[in-house]
């Protein structure tokens, strides 16, 4: 395989690479398809066709009336592509905040979109919602993850920012419980970009009766 850059584990579209297979002016890989089909294909052109979005034709060749949901394509289908990149794919622009960081997607989900939609499907899946991890430390899960959504989502990765101080981490809605002040006010200094020093140590005015 020489200096050809090991795309084994990397999934691309509904092609999800097993196995070097040769090379021909550059490396080829063995992969599996979500239908069930495999197919060989170029490693540069996998990752050329992961750049240009969730098309359909990055797969074994299958047609939509061997998909099992007949969903490539869709929001649905883009929500579980763009999991999976900002997971795995170390080039993409999420990628820092997410792969980089460890969080991953569970081996279920990230072998088979068919699995992802299935469960999205019987878990309240609806176009004006977005999937959100509850901890927003955790993995990408079927135990860890729901649709909410827009402003839900937002507060979830506002609630979950983690502080450290004297020598402690904890999440802002964990501080806030322990300092005896609302989340709002807490939320608020940060926001304003206060030093953490004074987040933890500014007195809480309090309203005159």
């Amino acid at each position: 395989m020489s200096a050809a850059i090991d795309l084994t584990g990397q999934r691309f579209g509904r092609l999800l690479v097993v196995a070097y297979s040769h090379s021909n002016n550059g490396a080829f890989w063995r992969c599996r398809c979500d239908c069930g089909g495999e197919a060989v294909r170029r490693g540069a052109d996998l990752r050329r066709a992961l750049t240009r979005g969730p098309a359909q034709t990055v797969s074994c060749g299958c047609t939509p009336a061997r998909q099992t949901h007949g969903l490539t394509g869709t929001r649905l289908y883009r929500a579980w592509y763009n999991m999976v990149v900002r997971c795995t794919y170390p080039d993409g622009k999420n990628y820092a905040n997410y792969g980089k960081r460890g969080i991953k997607v569970c081996d279920e989900w990230l072998n088979s979109s068919d699995a992802f939609m299935t469960w999205a499907l019987a878990h309240g899946y609806a176009d004006d919602l977005e999937l959100d991890r509850i901890d927003n430390d955790g993995d990408y899960t079927p135990t860890n993850c729901r649709f909410v959504t827009r402003e839900v989502q937002v507060n979830n990765r506002r609630c979950t920012r983690r502080l450290t101080w004297n020598g402690r981490t904890m999440d802002v809605r964990e501080w806030a419980a322990e300092l005896g002040v609302s989340l709002d006010a807490l939320q608020l200094r940060i926001t304003r970009g206060w030093p953490v020093e004074r987040i933890f140590t500014q007195p809480v005015r309090r309203s005159p009766r």
